[in-house]
């Protein structure tokens, strides 16, 4: 959770020698990546064998 007074980080906060094309081409690439991410964290949080064993991997067998 994001405190009251965090501020949001924008590509260009990131990188501002972009330019506002290139920055925008950063942010969709951002995007898609985290489209695939999100699928496929989805896919194997539907297999339990597949989601014991990414528990296992990152550690995380607490958050069961």
């Amino acid at each position: 959770m994001m405190s009251p007074d965090s501020k949001v980080l924008t590509i260009q906060d990131l990188y501002p020698h972009l330019s506002d094309e290139e920055a925008q081409e950063a942010e969709a690439n951002i995007e898609r990546y985290l489209e695939v991410v999100l699928r496929i964290y989805e896919r194997v949080r539907q297999d339990p064998v597949a989601y014991a064993r990414f528990l296992e991997l990152t550690g995380s067998e607490k958050h069961r």
